[in-house]
């Protein structure tokens, strides 16, 4: 069987996430062994939840590699207002000198389907493999502004099959901090924004939404960026489910499409007794006005959305944001 290397990166609080991708990847590896590689910082993750890890993978037959980054690893890396962590993924090609391929996961994702395809991909020659992103269907100057080409096609790295052999042969740390210091205020996401300056120019191979699917993008918005016959495929079969944005499954604010399915993977894991922690009775009423207007939602296209936005003032839509948008609980 083929042996598949992926890495995620975690501290102790993001030990049930973790644990249900573990359990979706473990539920759907038909074809391949798993090498499973955890990165955190020095001091970030609990001993016991490191054996529990540990004892997790090993119990469906695959390896469990802590990977402890000190943070003299990252000295060479510049300093964010997001912090350092959020660069983990970036030491892999020096953390992991003799390993050629790594597919590196979000811990917010579930895999829904075998993923020797994905990693058996051919990426000579690219720096990594991830599916188009829609933060410059929005707004192309979004990229532009960091110096970012227009003809290059925005990604998302929360599922990125990275090539180490090609990344080991550029000067990661020094580009990225020349591209963090130049564009400081601008950056939105420090580690995607870097990656995708750093993979423009013929760099990046572009897989199907499948393997990256986000269910939060108006229709218009969707087939702009992949076509509608990618996206049919993708929402029929996903193989990689994203859950983009701020509420996550796991919060009781959740009203994701399949949202159900990560709750049946954890179902599967130690975990089966867990329940949201924001599931307070004001939390309930939100929920219940969130499942009444998201799937009315989702039949808009953007430029309706654009135009309905209009007639809201503009301190109501401020209230709406700032209310959906509140800090979960930690897990």
């Amino acid at each position: 069987m083929k042996e598949i290397h992926i890495a995620i990166a975690a501290d102790s609080n993001y030990l049930i996430p973790v644990t249900v991708v573990l359990q979706s990847i473990f539920d759907n590896s038909r074809k391949s062994t798993i090498s499973f590689y955890l990165l955190y910082m020095t001091g970030t993750m609990e001993q016991e939840k490191l054996e529990f890890l540990s004892a997790f993978t090993t119990k469906h037959r695959g390896k469990f590699i802590p990977l402890e980054i000190n943070p003299d690893q990252l000295a060479d890396f510049p300093e964010t207002r997001h912090g350092k962590a959020t660069l983990l993924r970036l030491c892999l090609p020096t953390v992991l000198p003799d390993l050629d391929k790594i597919l590196y996961l979000d811990g917010d994702v579930i895999v829904n389907d075998d993923l020797t395809e994905l990693y058996s991909t051919d990426i000579t020659g690219y720096y990594l493999a991830a599916a188009k992103d829609s933060a410059t269907a929005y707004d192309i100057g979004y990229q532009k502004a960091m110096g970012i080409e227009e003809e290059h096609c925005y990604f998302n790295a929360g599922v990125t099959l990275l090539n180490l052999k090609e990344l080991r042969q550029i000067q990661l740390p020094e580009i990225i901090s020349r591209f963090v210091e130049t564009n400081y205020l601008l950056i939105g996401a420090p580690d995607q924004d870097a990656l995708n300056y750093i993979c423009q120019k013929g760099k990046t191979y572009y897989i199907p939404p499948r393997y990256n699917m986000n269910y939060n993008l108006e229709k218009d918005i969707a087939n702009k960026i992949w076509g509608k016959q990618a996206i049919k495929e993708a929402k029929q079969n996903p193989a990689i489910i994203h859950y983009i944005g701020p509420i996550k499954p796991w919060s009781i604010l959740s009203t994701h499409p399949q949202g159900k399915l990560w709750w049946a993977y954890l179902r599967r894991t130690p975990f089966a007794g867990f329940r949201p922690k924001d599931a307070t009775l004001k939390n309930r009423l939100r929920k219940v006005y969130l499942s009444l207007t998201k799937p009315i939602e989702a039949q808009f296209s953007l430029k309706s959305k654009q135009q309905i936005g209009k007639l809201i003032p503009s301190a109501l839509k401020k209230h709406i944001k700032k209310s959906l948008l509140k800090p979960q609980p930690k897990q």
